[in-house]
């Protein structure tokens, strides 16, 4: 995750490997791995047996999108107002493997999809 979005967080998220990246040499964040640019990021990612999830901001989604073989997308069927988005998906560049609907109950009140992108 980026270093805005860790903060927006505001800690460690429980049960995985926490990374922040951050063009800030100086900056630490206990309980977490900190990387510096989207090389560090590539190399991280080619170590670890299991997948590694980017979960934002949108200048981390927009840098590691053209290294990125699949995606996770929750698709939500419903407009609202925003200043950051997630980069224009080519659908040109991605296959969908699969999308499945997800369930509308208390913790989730709109429609949506859970959808996965393999790139070409």
């Amino acid at each position: 995750m980026g270093r805005k979005t860790f903060e927006s967080i505001g800690r460690v998220l429980p049960g995985r490997e926490n990374v922040v990246v951050t063009r800030n040499q100086d900056f630490k964040a206990e309980g977490c791995v900190v990387l510096h640019d989207i090389a560090q990021i590539k190399t991280f990612a080619d170590n670890r047996d299991e997948e590694v999830f980017v979960i934002g901001g949108a200048e981390i989604f927009k840098e590691i999108l053209p290294v990125t073989d699949r995606l996770y997308i929750t698709e939500i069927h419903e407009t609202f107002e925003g200043d950051t988005f997630f980069p224009v998906i080519d659908e040109n560049h991605w296959d969908k493997i699969s999308s499945n609907p997800g369930s509308i109950d208390e913790k989730n009140r709109y429609s949506h999809d859970f959808i996965i992108l393999q790139k070409k």
